[in-house]
Order: structure tokens, then C-alpha cells, then sequence
């Protein structure tokens, strides 16, 4: 168990949660930028 406490999880889930989807969303617009980058100008990347 997490904490040794069980009654800890859903706050614990809660935060970690939003946190990987705050990471992912920030990742995911990043890539996406530099794909649509790559796709566009793609001699000047290279």
C-alpha cells in the first residue's frame, strides 16, 4: 500500500492522474508542433 495507508489512494490517484495528463497533453502538443514542423518544411529540418 501506498503510505501504508489505503484511505491515501484516491487522493494520491487523483493528483498522479491529472498529473500524467497534464505531462502527456504538454508532450502530445509538442510532437504534434514538430510533426506538422517536419511536414512543412521538411529540407530545412533535416
Amino acid at each position: 500500500l501506498i503510505g501504508g495507508s489505503p484511505f491515501q489512494l484516491p487522493s494520491d490517484y487523483r493528483i498522479g492522474s491529472s498529473y500524467i495528463l497534464f505531462v502527456g497533453a504538454t508532450w502530445l502538443t509538442v510532437i504534434s508542433t514538430l510533426t506538422t514542423g517536419k511536414m512543412c518544411l521538411p529540407t530545412q529540418l533535416i
